[in-house]
Parts: C-alpha cells; structure tokens; sequence
C-alpha cells in the first residue's frame, strides 16, 4: 500500500467532511443518508450504512453490477477490471482504489461478487490479495415506495497497519460523504430526470 504525502487531499471532500458534523441526516438531491456506524476494533473495520435513493431497486441493482462503470458510481475507484466470470452471474474484479481522508493510500484487492436469489449482492475479498488481509460485503436493496432502501455492511481487515488520521471518528465522515456522493449517482444513472423528493407523492 502506498501512503502518498499530500495531507490536503480533495479540498472540496475535505471542506464536505467537515460539513457532515454528525455525519447522520445528510440529503443531497434525492438522496438521503439514513444511518452511518464505523467500529475498528484489533484492526478490523466494521461499517455500516443505510441510505434511501429515488430511483427503482431493479435499476439500481443492474448498476450496481455493471462492474465496468462502478468508477462512474464511486469516483475513489480508479480501475475495475473483470478477471473471471461464472455462469451463475458471479465475477472476479481487479479494484484499484484511492483512499483519502486527510491523507490518501492507495489500494487495490481482488473480490467475488454474487447476485443472490434474493436480489441481494455478495462482495468476498480474495484473502491476502494486495492490500486487505480479508473482506467481506453485503448490499442489501429493499423497495422504498417508488425509490429503495439501500443498506451496506462491510468487514475489512487492512493488510498493514493504518494511521491514527483512518481512525472511526474520520472513517464515519468519509463513509457518509461517500454514501451521499454514490447515492446521487445511481440516481442519476438510473433515472436522468428523477423527482425532486419535495415533490413526489
């Protein structure tokens, strides 16, 4: 993992972070941070997050999966590529990733992910594999109305020990500008001209 000295990372991000405050509440277009909780404990990093978007969970599903515009949903994600593919739906991706808080690492890892029957998606990091002793992801998208209710939870097991400045008190923030930033874009991608939330019924 590399630690790249620059500790004024993303002004703009920076500035947002410390807008969060509570880091709970947070609405931005249609979107809506519901609920955010980061636990580290020995070096494992539990997260948590509940977010509610204005656009159908099937369109958001199908965004969710299309793993070669994954960066367009998450701008930290600099490179996915698509290793394997199985019958049943499940892939092998290759993540390249930049990480900043007030500094930033760089990471990368390898990840099975799997549609469930249910409709769920299943993310299980390749042990060992570059920078994550091992990992293991859950989305869950349950319908909200016209919009959907989108939960994910996470386990993380960084391979090498991280600064104090990737403490839970700053991995909450980054978790919800985050949740607020992929929010607004697969409400975008989904649904190009979706209804103002004061708006709809």
């Amino acid at each position: 993992m590399k630690l790249v000295a620059r500790y004024i990372c993303r002004a703009g991000r920076i500035g947002l972070l410390l807008l969060v405050g509570c880091g709970l509440g947070l609405e931005a277009d249609g979107a809506e941070v519901l609920n955010v909780v980061v636990r580290e404990q020995q070096g494992r990093y539990e997260l948590h997050s509940e977010v509610l978007i204005l656009a159908p969970a099937p369109e958001v599903r199908a965004l969710l999966m299309d793993f070669e515009n994954l960066p367009r949903i998450n701008p930290d994600l600099k490179r996915v590529r698509v290793l394997d593919r199985k019958h049943d739906g499940e892939a092998r991706l290759g993540i390249v990733a930049e990480f900043c808080l007030l500094a930033c690492l760089d990471l990368n890892w390898v990840q099975d992910v799997r549609l469930q029957p249910g409709g769920d998606i299943a993310v299980a990091i390749e042990p060992n594999s570059g920078d994550f002793r091992q990992g293991n992801g859950h989305w869950r998208l349950l319908p909200a109305g016209t919009g959907t209710r989108l939960i994910y939870t996470v386990e993380l097991t960084p391979n090498v020990w991280l600064p104090p400045v990737f403490g839970p008190w700053l991995m909450k923030r980054k978790m919800a500008v985050e949740a607020v930033e992929t929010s607004r874009a697969l409400e975008r991608m989904a649904v190009p001209n979706p209804i103002p939330r004061a708006a709809a019924p």
